[in-house]
């Protein structure tokens, strides 16, 4: 899948808008970071996005959307769920900040960071490490296929 470039995020608790905001662009929706900001819950850390305001949101937009912490992968294993992202769309949240995924091939996770919308790779052991310590998990994105009767 080709990633549109990601625009640096307009202020400093935007990571996530402007990760999904290179999303929407996608899929032909415009929005600005801070209309998706407005969808989203805010807490003092940031934008939440293991809650129902940010499911709905992205369902309204025709998304699926599933969050796991970094020890709820699907049979433990992060490995089947980055190749997922990087099928579909998504981020790894760390701490305070979410970076989104855009390709995976083990070891090494490229991303692009909100901060200034340079990419970087992470090493998934020590990405997990990261995780384990302070905390934070993978969103799931994924573009919900309409069929039609025939």
């Amino acid at each position: 899948m080709t990633h549109y470039e990601l625009t640096p995020q307009e202020k400093e608790s935007y990571c996530v808008c402007s990760i999904l905001q290179g999303i929407f662009r996608e899929h032909g929706f415009h929005l600005s970071q801070d209309e998706i900001a407005g969808n989203l819950s805010l807490s003092n850390n940031g934008h939440i996005v293991h809650d129902d305001k940010i499911r709905e949101f992205l369902n309204a937009k025709g998304f699926d959307y599933k969050f796991y912490w970094h020890n709820e992968t699907p049979v433990n294993e992060p490995d089947s769920l980055l190749e997922e992202i990087c099928t579909n769309n998504g981020f790894v949240g760390i701490d305070m900040h979410a970076y989104r995924i855009i390709g995976f091939n083990y070891p090494e996770i490229i991303v692009d960071d909100p901060k200034d919308a340079k990419r970087k790779t992470f090493n998934l052991q020590e990405l997990m490490h990261e995780l384990c310590k302070l905390g934070g998990g993978f969103g799931l994105i994924k573009k919900i296929k309409l069929y039609s009767k025939m």
